[in-house]
Protein backbone atom coordinates (compact mmCIF):
# COMPACT_ATOMS: atom_id res chain seq x y z
CA UNK A 1 0.00 0.00 0.00
CA UNK A 2 2.80 2.38 0.85
CA UNK A 3 4.53 1.65 -2.44
CA UNK A 4 1.36 2.38 -4.40
CA UNK A 5 0.86 5.68 -2.59
CA UNK A 6 4.50 6.63 -3.14
CA UNK A 7 4.31 5.79 -6.85
CA UNK A 8 1.00 7.64 -7.12
CA UNK A 9 2.44 10.73 -5.42
CA UNK A 10 5.59 10.68 -7.56
CA UNK A 11 3.51 10.28 -10.72
CA UNK A 12 1.28 13.21 -9.70
CA UNK A 13 4.32 15.40 -9.00
CA UNK A 14 5.85 14.49 -12.38
CA UNK A 15 2.60 15.30 -14.21
CA UNK A 16 2.29 18.65 -12.42
CA UNK A 17 5.88 19.56 -13.26
CA UNK A 18 5.27 18.65 -16.91
CA UNK A 19 2.13 20.78 -17.01
CA UNK A 20 3.96 23.72 -15.45
CA UNK A 21 6.81 23.38 -17.95
CA UNK A 22 4.33 23.26 -20.84
CA UNK A 23 2.54 26.37 -19.53
CA UNK A 24 5.86 28.23 -19.17
CA UNK A 25 6.77 27.34 -22.76
CA UNK A 26 3.36 28.50 -24.03
CA UNK A 27 3.69 31.79 -22.13
CA UNK A 28 7.27 32.36 -23.33
CA UNK A 29 6.85 35.99 -24.30
CA UNK A 30 8.64 39.12 -23.27
CA UNK A 31 9.56 42.44 -24.80
CA UNK A 32 11.66 42.77 -27.94
CA UNK A 33 13.85 45.87 -28.04
CA UNK A 34 14.11 47.75 -31.35
CA UNK A 35 16.97 50.25 -31.66
CA UNK A 36 16.50 52.96 -34.29
CA UNK A 37 19.78 54.25 -35.73
CA UNK A 38 19.83 57.36 -37.93
CA UNK A 39 16.67 59.03 -36.60
CA UNK A 40 16.83 62.78 -37.25
CA UNK A 41 13.92 63.72 -35.00
CA UNK A 42 12.18 65.57 -37.85
CA UNK A 43 9.07 63.39 -37.59
CA UNK A 44 7.59 60.22 -36.17
CA UNK A 45 8.97 56.82 -37.10
CA UNK A 46 6.62 54.09 -38.29
CA UNK A 47 7.64 50.47 -37.72
CA UNK A 48 5.97 47.40 -39.16
CA UNK A 49 6.76 43.86 -38.06
CA UNK A 50 5.73 41.04 -40.39
CA UNK A 51 5.63 37.30 -39.78
CA UNK A 52 5.26 35.91 -43.33
CA UNK A 53 6.13 36.56 -46.96
CA UNK A 54 2.42 36.81 -47.77
CA UNK A 55 1.87 39.70 -45.35
CA UNK A 56 5.24 41.45 -45.82
CA UNK A 57 4.72 45.22 -46.22
CA UNK A 58 0.92 44.85 -45.96
CA UNK A 59 0.13 47.31 -43.15
CA UNK A 60 -3.24 45.71 -42.51
CA UNK A 61 -1.50 42.39 -41.77
CA UNK A 62 1.45 43.69 -39.74
CA UNK A 63 2.01 41.91 -36.43
CA UNK A 64 2.90 45.26 -34.86
CA UNK A 65 2.41 48.77 -36.17
CA UNK A 66 4.02 51.50 -34.12
CA UNK A 67 4.16 55.25 -34.44
CA UNK A 68 7.22 56.37 -32.53
CA UNK A 69 7.52 60.00 -31.43
CA UNK A 70 10.09 62.21 -33.13
CA UNK A 71 13.57 61.77 -31.70
CA UNK A 72 12.92 58.41 -29.98
CA UNK A 73 15.66 55.90 -30.75
CA UNK A 74 14.52 52.80 -28.85
CA UNK A 75 11.18 51.06 -28.42
CA UNK A 76 10.01 47.82 -26.86
CA UNK A 77 7.43 45.53 -28.42
CA UNK A 78 5.51 43.93 -25.52
CA UNK A 79 4.30 40.32 -25.46
CA UNK A 80 6.68 39.32 -28.23
CA UNK A 81 6.73 35.62 -29.14
CA UNK A 82 9.62 33.79 -30.78
CA UNK A 83 9.52 33.32 -34.53
CA UNK A 84 10.66 34.42 -37.96
CA UNK A 85 10.02 38.13 -38.54
CA UNK A 86 10.95 40.97 -40.89
CA UNK A 87 10.89 44.70 -40.09
CA UNK A 88 10.27 47.77 -42.21
CA UNK A 89 10.49 51.32 -40.87
CA UNK A 90 10.52 54.91 -42.07
CA UNK A 91 10.78 58.41 -40.61
CA UNK A 92 7.83 60.54 -41.69
CA UNK A 93 9.53 63.92 -42.00
CA UNK A 94 6.52 65.75 -43.44
CA UNK A 95 3.89 64.18 -41.18
CA UNK A 96 1.62 62.72 -43.88
CA UNK A 97 1.80 59.13 -42.46
CA UNK A 98 3.24 57.81 -45.76
CA UNK A 99 6.68 56.95 -47.04
CA UNK A 100 7.16 59.58 -49.72
CA UNK A 101 8.99 58.69 -52.89
CA UNK A 102 10.76 60.70 -55.52
CA UNK A 103 11.65 60.10 -59.10
CA UNK A 104 11.28 56.45 -60.17
CA UNK A 105 9.75 55.53 -56.79
CA UNK A 106 12.90 55.86 -54.71
CA UNK A 107 12.14 56.79 -51.06
CA UNK A 108 12.67 60.46 -50.26
CA UNK A 109 12.42 59.91 -46.48
CA UNK A 110 14.71 57.80 -44.29
CA UNK A 111 13.76 54.11 -44.29
CA UNK A 112 15.12 50.77 -43.10
CA UNK A 113 14.56 47.04 -43.42
CA UNK A 114 15.79 44.39 -41.02
CA UNK A 115 19.19 42.86 -41.81
CA UNK A 116 19.92 46.19 -43.58
CA UNK A 117 18.41 44.76 -46.77
CA UNK A 118 18.82 47.21 -49.66
CA UNK A 119 17.83 45.92 -53.08
CA UNK A 120 18.89 47.71 -56.25
CA UNK A 121 15.30 48.19 -57.44
CA UNK A 122 12.01 47.88 -55.59
CA UNK A 123 11.60 46.52 -52.11
CA UNK A 124 13.46 43.52 -50.68
CA UNK A 125 11.83 40.14 -50.32
CA UNK A 126 10.70 38.85 -46.93
CA UNK A 127 13.48 36.24 -47.03
CA UNK A 128 16.13 38.98 -47.38
CA UNK A 129 14.85 40.71 -44.22
CA UNK A 130 13.69 37.79 -42.09
CA UNK A 131 15.29 37.15 -38.70
CA UNK A 132 14.69 34.33 -36.24
CA UNK A 133 13.96 36.16 -33.00
CA UNK A 134 13.32 35.11 -29.42
CA UNK A 135 11.79 37.05 -26.52
CA UNK A 136 14.41 39.27 -24.95
CA UNK A 137 16.33 39.76 -28.24
CA UNK A 138 17.06 43.17 -29.71
CA UNK A 139 17.12 44.43 -33.29
CA UNK A 140 18.76 47.52 -34.78
CA UNK A 141 17.18 49.28 -37.75
CA UNK A 142 19.46 51.72 -39.58
CA UNK A 143 17.45 54.42 -41.31
CA UNK A 144 18.99 55.83 -44.50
Amino acid sequence: MIRRNTVSILLTIALCQGALAFRAAADDTSALTVHLDGVTGDGPVYIGLYDSAETFLDDSASAYQLRVAAGVTEVELPDFAAGLYAFAAYEDRNGNAELDTGLFGAPSEPYAFSKNARPMFGVPKFSACALMLAPGDSVTLKLR
